[in-house]
């Protein structure tokens, strides 16, 4: 198959046109532009089977979470400008991470999970795994801490952190998005003896909705759900039971990764309590 270089394949694309004059930008300009969000594009891509990325059309920014960016394309196929469209890419700003919260209260093993309404899922009450963004600069190796005393600040009163274990990283695309989050298990014990009704009470964290943070993702209301761990990792369907009051679920594959991850860390290395 002949290899054509990018300025013989622009001349063959644009014909007496200059570059600039179809729409098109260097390679280098392209990545100079998408730094630090998306990984640099190490080519154009001019075969038949290939994305051809043209220019950086826009790039919006959302609450400073996410940004949109619209890039200029010819899907696979002939490449001919008339097959040229927009193709829209989602990249991260902050830093995320998911984060299986092992609690050990009264000699007995509980993963705390999120009972909450997601937008995205239609307003519908699901149960996850904690997951979201940190701050820029967050220490690697405190993202579960700082995510945690984010959305659980109360935590900390009743639970000793004993252990913090990385799970490895969990690469997520769509097509649209790329999206990669360490996943970091915490492991606490707690501080004094506590049922679980009074637990859940004092967990929950009621956010007032007039006092959103100045950047960042909202906090949303969420309750604590505390399942035996051994059921969890046993079968999902202990959490997954759509028989329950308001189609509580885990549906994202976030969880799901974040509960593998975990039972295969579990079998290589035992609880720390």
């Amino acid at each position: 198959m002949e290899v054509i270089d990018d300025r013989n394949f622009l001349t063959k694309l644009c014909g007496e046109k200059k570059p600039e004059d179809c729409g098109i930008t260097s390679l280098e300009e392209i990545n100079n532009t998408l730094e630090n969000l998306i990984p640099p594009f190490s080519k154009r891509g001019t075969e038949i089977d290939e994305f051809c990325v043209l220019s950086v059309d826009s790039i919006t920014d959302f609450e400073g979470i996410v940004k949109i960016i619209s890039l200029n394309i010819i899907p696979p196929g002939k490449k001919i400008l008339t097959r040229a469209r927009r193709h829209i890419v989602i990249a991260d700003v902050l830093p995320r991470v998911v984060v299986p919260i092992i609690l050990r209260v009264e000699n007995e093993s509980y993963i705390l999970l999120a009972g909450q309404n997601r937008v995205t899922l239609g307003g519908k009450y699901t149960i996850e795994v904690y997951r979201g963004s940190v701050p820029h600069n967050t220490d690697e190796n405190n993202y579960g801490k700082t995510l945690v005393n984010r959305k659980l600040n109360l935590i900390d009163d009743l639970f000793d952190l004993i252990e913090v274990r990385n799970l490895g990283t969990y690469w997520n695309n769509s097509g649209n998005s790329g999206t990669s989050s360490p996943i970091q298990a915490l492991f606490y014990v707690s501080k004094k003896n506590i049922t679980l009704s009074d637990l859940k009470k004092q967990l929950k964290v009621n956010y007032k909705y007039d006092a959103d943070p100045i950047s960042g993702p909202p906090l949303p209301l969420n309750s604590p759900i505390l399942k035996k761990l051994s059921e969890v990792l046993e079968r999902l369907s202990d959490v997954t039971d759509l028989t329950t009051n308001n189609e509580a679920y885990i549906n994202d594959l976030f969880s799901i990764t974040a509960l593998a991850a975990l039972k295969e860390s579990l079998i290589k290395k035992p609880l720390p309590f």
